[in-house]
This record gives C-alpha cells, sequence and structure tokens, in this order.
C-alpha cells in the first residue's frame, strides 16, 4: 500500500520491519495484523500468498 501512495521500496520495506520489533506496541501489532488480514480478505478472498508475492515482485524485501 505504501508503494501504491508513492514510497519507495525502501521506505515501505523499513516501516514493516517496524512491526513486532522493539518500537513497537502491542496495539500497533493487532492494529497491523487486523488491517493485513482486511486487505487480504478484500484484495485476493482471503489468500495471503498472492499478496505477498505480488509484494515481492515489486521489491519488498521485509523478511517474509
Amino acid at each position: 500500500m505504501l508503494v501504491d501512495t508513492g514510497a519507495s521500496n525502501a521506505d515501505a520495506t523499513r516501516e514493516a520491519l517496524l512491526l513486532f520489533g522493539e518500537l513497537s506496541t502491542p496495539q500497533d501489532d493487532i492494529n497491523a495484523i487486523r488491517f493485513a488480514q482486511d486487505m487480504a480478505d478484500r484484495m485476493t478472498g482471503g489468500k495471503q500468498q498472492p499478496w505477498i508475492q505480488a509484494a515481492k515482485a515489486r521489491g519488498f524485501g521485509g523478511g517474509v
């Protein structure tokens, strides 16, 4: 989503890597999971692998 709104691949990857890290709060993590589940449901019928593969094809390197 960040890349689609103009962020670079590096910036989007950096943002994604902040999740579930020492700078992230439990509520941030819960919100990110809910957001990702909702997006996956709407974009790929609940299947996350096509979404992850599409992100990787666009240069995302977020450790997935």
